[in-house]
């Protein structure tokens, strides 16, 4: 399907630039571009859902040690900077997953985020409709979370292709 889309000039000429940079073609760029964008507008609206059900009281929270026992993980909160919760929907969302890579998203959550003095030192901001939101990449995988004052709450988690 066909879909046009007008750029300014000056999107259009460091299009052109990097395009005869790399080899690679403008039509590339703009895909990779867009399925960026559309990746983030759609944990926005997923992590806007769950923070919307939160605050009516229909989305449920567990703590992190309950999360990784109830995946059989021997991962536990012991000495974490942060306090970290899981939704239900993330905590649903993390069963869909291989034990390999439950484990993988666990361990990186504890070893390389919640031992940090600030987790906004890795990831990058999403901002929604209510607050903004933290992205971490572990593979193919987001984690979308909301971070407050030594609390770090998992949203969603989202294998990309």
């Amino acid at each position: 399907m066909a879909t046009v889309v007008r750029l300014t000039k000056e999107i259009e000429e460091r299009l052109d630039d990097l395009a005869k940079k790399t080899g690679q073609t403008k039509s590339f760029y703009i895909r990779e571009a867009i399925k960026e964008k559309l990746n983030d507008l759609e944990d926005i609206c997923l992590s806007d859902e769950v923070m919307l059900r939160i605050r009516v009281g229909k989305e449920k929270i567990y703590k992190f040690d309950e999360v990784a026992e109830t995946f059989g993980s021997m991962i536990n909160e012991t000495n974490l900077a942060w306090t970290f919760e899981f939704t239900e929907t993330a905590t649903k969302q993390l069963k869909e997953f291989d034990k390999q890579i439950q484990e993988i998203i666990l361990q990186y959550l504890r070893d390389n985020i919640a031992m940090l003095d600030d987790p906004r030192e890795k990831g990058r901001i999403l901002t929604g409709k209510f607050v903004s939101y933290w992205c971490y990449r572990v593979g193919d995988y987001r984690v979308i979370c909301d971070i407050n004052i030594k609390q770090f709450l998992i949203l969603v988690i989202r294998r990309y292709d």
